[in-house]
C-alpha cells in the first residue's frame, strides 16, 4: 500500500480548511448584514427623536411622561377602556346586524321556545 493522503505536505492547512473558510465567510457576511441593520436602525432612531423633539417644541410640551406620571397612568387606563368599548361596540353592531337579517327573512321569533 503506497498512498499519500491529499493533505500531506501542506502543514499550514488543516483537512477541513475549506469548510472553515466557508463558515467564516458566512459568519462574516451575517455579521456585516446585522451591523448594517443596526446602523440603519440607529440612524432611524435619531431621525425620529429629532422629529419628536421638534413636535414637542411646536406643541409647547415641557416635560415628557414617564410610567410613574399620573397622566401616563390615566392615558393607559383610557386606552385599555377604549379598546374594551370598541370591542363591545363591534359586538353590538354584529348582534343588531344579525337581528336585522332575521327580521328581513321574517324569522325573528324562530329561535324561541314556546
Amino acid at each position: 500500500m503506497i498512498a499519500t493522503p491529499s493533505e500531506y505536505g501542506r502543514p499550514n492547512e488543516s483537512p477541513d480548511s475549506s469548510a472553515t473558510t466557508n463558515t467564516y465567510a458566512n459568519d462574516l457576511s451575517k455579521t456585516r448584514h446585522l451591523e448594517t441593520e443596526r446602523c440603519y436602525a440607529n440612524e432611524r432612531r435619531i431621525t425620529v427623536l429629532k422629529e419628536v423633539v421638534a413636535m414637542e417644541v411646536k406643541m409647547s410640551i415641557i416635560t415628557r411622561w414617564h410610567p410613574s406620571t399620573p397622566e401616563y397612568i390615566n392615558a393607559l387606563r383610557y386606552m385599555g377602556r377604549r379598546d374594551y368599548e370598541k370591542a363591545v361596540d363591534n359586538l353590538q353592531r354584529l348582534v343588531v346586524q344579525r337581528l336585522f337579517e332575521l327580521h328581513k327573512m321574517n324569522q325573528s321569533m324562530n329561535g324561541t321556545i314556546s
